[in-house]
């Protein structure tokens, strides 16, 4: 049939073999087989999660300080309106606050310093750039670590600074006289608090900036002037402002003085705030001349502006001129 064996195997051919002019099968190469990848522990949160934590437990100390202060000016309000019954008539207030001695300017003026003081630290800590605010906390004995107990300390600072005011609402509530929601009023305090402020400030930039990892490679830049060429670089506005703080205390009386010298140095510790962060600028000049070696990683400023300059030095002036009204005018408002 056809010439072709219906049955037995072609010669040449193993028997039970496919005749490989009717039919050829092509085998692929098959691949190798690959190991599953393994699973990463979902128990333990990735590192951005964890810094992210740690930004926001501060996050939540901070909102607890400007809750602080926020009832504080409530409690102010409640007290200038006569219990919101003048709350409809600004000159009435104003005259009630004449008459009281301007001690709710007083207490107004503590409270304003406080809020400014968080605000502004807030705002500057949020947008930090700084290489220990991208890195996460690894292990306790870290550096890391430290700078992020100084971060919890300084927002327990401004906790302390918004309730060193003399404001005691409680006593208020029992005679409703304004002498008893203020009580030998002075700006002393806060000024001293606001040095502790700046100090810590110095402390952190130390930490940050100046503390860096000891390397062979750079053994030559670990000298001692060197170090001290970091620290007045990057601790040098802190330091600056930390003394401006303490000249204020200085000129405000411990107890004893006039609201106005209370008002002026409240005004002028403010001010010191706003003083820092138009004098952090100026560390181009203290960095200039710098090698990178001596520096690493810390991002210089760049060389400020004739607006920068003529901010700090206006800054600068009204702090000096409020610090003597301080000093020597206790009874322009009288």
């Amino acid at each position: 049939m056809n010439g072709i064996h219906s049955s037995g195997p072609e010669p040449g051919t193993a028997a039970g073999a496919a005749n490989p002019a009717e039919c050829t099968e092509v085998v692929e190469p098959k691949e190798p087989v690959r190991a599953a990848p393994q699973k990463a522990d979902e128990s333990a949160p990735p590192p951005l999660v964890r810094a992210e934590l740690q930004k926001t437990f501060v996050a939540m100390l901070f909102a607890f300080v400007a809750a602080t202060v926020a009832q504080q000016l409530g409690e102010i309000l409640v007290v200038a309106t006569k219990a919101w019954k003048l709350a409809n008539s600004a000159p009435d207030m104003l005259i009630a606050a004449r008459g009281d001695g301007w001690l709710l300017v007083v207490a107004s003026m503590h409270a304003m310093l406080a809020l400014t003081m968080v605000t502004v630290s807030w705002f500057s800590w949020s947008l930090s750039q700084a290489a220990m605010h991208k890195s996460d906390v690894v292990t306790i004995f870290s550096r890391k670590f430290l700078i992020f107990l100084i971060e919890i300390f300084l927002v327990t600072l401004y906790f302390s600074l918004s309730k060193s005011a003399e404001a005691d609402y409680a006593a208020y509530l029992k005679d409703g006289l304004t002498a008893s929601f203020v009580k030998n009023p002075s700006a002393r305090p806060e000024a001293l608090q606001l040095l502790w402020v700046f100090m810590v400030f110095a402390t952190w930039d130390y930490f940050v900036d100046v503390l860096r990892p000891f390397k062979w490679s750079r053994l030559r830049f670990h000298t001692p002037l060197n170090h001290l060429r970091r620290i007045v670089a990057f601790c040098g506005v802190s330091l600056f402002c930390a003394s401006v703080a303490y000249v204020i205390g200085w000129a405000t009386p411990a107890s004893g003085g006039q609201p106005s010298q209370v008002i002026f140095g409240d005004i002028a510790l403010i001010l010191a705030v706003f003083l820092f962060i138009a004098a952090k600028p100026f560390e181009y000049f203290l960095a200039r001349g710098m090698k990178k070696e001596m520096i690493g990683d810390v991002t210089l400023r760049e060389r400020p502006t004739s607006l920068e300059k003529r901010r700090f030095w206006i800054i600068l002036t009204l702090v000096l001129v409020c610090t003597f009204l301080t000093r020597n005018a206790p009874c322009l408002l009288g």
